[in-house]
């Protein structure tokens, strides 16, 4: 009898351990502690340089490197050597409330959908005149596909003769919506 309840015992002992050390090696648990920062990987410049302007639409509809177009006043054209870029210039607008609208054509060349925004870096003449698009904070543009934005330029008080801005727009690449 003694024998048995000690066999017993160091069952149910030995059962206890096996199931506390099976628990343990399940419930693995890891605690790091410091910190990290991250920068732009060679992948996500080469994904921005996917996106870019493809040219400006002219008064036929086509989408071309460039335009001037004296009559209504503008000429716009992409930066060749960074086509993330794209500059316009206004001139003869002096009214109040006079606007200027010229359209840009972006492509995504990427395997990946992607969300851009304009943003412009340079407006020679922000006394004068305030800039608007029609993508606001972001479109997206599908994998090989490209969006046109409207840009437009107000003149924002009233002149006594005509003036005149130029501009430099940027994209504004994301991944996905």
């Amino acid at each position: 009898m003694k024998n048995r309840r000690i066999t017993i015992v160091a069952f149910l002992l030995l059962a206890a351990l096996t199931l506390g050390f099976g628990y343990a090696a399940v419930t693995n648990v890891l605690d790091i502690q410091g910190s990290t920062s991250v920068s732009a990987t060679e992948a996500e410049k080469e994904f921005n340089e996917d996106i870019y302007f493809t040219g400006v639409k002219d008064a036929e509809g086509n989408i071309v490197a460039s335009v001037s177009d004296a009559s209504n006043g503008y000429t716009a054209n992409i930066n060749t050597n960074n086509n993330d870029k794209a500059q316009f210039t206004v001139t003869g607008l002096s009214g109040k409330g006079d606007k200027q609208s010229i359209t840009f054509q972006i492509k995504n060349d990427s395997e990946y959908e992607a969300t851009v925004a304009i943003k412009t870096s340079t407006n020679t003449n922000e006394v004068d005149f305030s800039f608007t698009n029609d993508i606001g904070a972001g479109k997206t543009i599908a994998a090989g596909g490209t969006v046109e934005v409207t840009v437009t330029v107000e003149l924002i008080k009233q002149l006594t003769s005509a003036s005149s801005a130029s501009f430099v727009l940027e994209l504004n690449v994301s991944a996905g919506a």
